[in-house]
């Protein structure tokens, strides 16, 4: 926690017109922690759990239905782990409702998929933590905000 205060400091600091994006974990208590430091408006301090599990959350239901993951929305809310919150009742594939095509015990299992996602990649690794996925949405982030994409993540 020190050292993203400190961090959020420095970056207030030097860079006091930036956008801070927080990966450190657990990322909802370093968000705000980096968020109270800054003194930033809460729409320049981003929190990056929420974008790394829902696409975690897609890629889970695509593979389910064999779709292609850019046809699945849906989003997930809270930190990673056990408080992480899939919004089942919004996940559309082509606009179909997810409780549609699969059932509630499918529903459930992806659900704890994603919840233990990031452990399952460390096993698939072997060594060293889950960074392909974390580096990926931090690359979704910044270009969405560089660019001005107005996506939603």
């Amino acid at each position: 926690e020190q050292i993203v205060r400190e961090t959020a400091l420095q970056i207030a600091t030097y860079a006091p017109h930036s956008i801070i994006i927080v990966l450190t974990n657990p990322v909802d208590v370093m968000t705000y922690t980096a968020f109270k430091a800054s003194g930033f408006p809460k729409e320049r301090i981003i929190g990056q759990s929420g974008i790394l599990d829902a696409a975690r959350y897609r890629t889970f239901i695509a593979q389910e239905l064999n779709v292609s993951v850019k046809d699945v929305n849906g989003f997930v809310l809270g930190g990673h782990g056990d408080t992480m919150l899939p919004l089942i009742n919004n996940t559309h594939i082509n606009g179909i409702p997810v409780k549609h095509l699969i059932s509630e015990e499918k529903i459930d299992q992806i659900v704890e998929r994603t919840r233990k996602g990031g452990a399952e990649i460390v096993a698939l690794l072997g060594q060293g933590s889950a960074y392909y996925a974390p580096a990926t949405a931090i690359y979704e982030t910044i270009d969405a905000i560089f660019n001005d994409r107005k996506r939603l993540l």
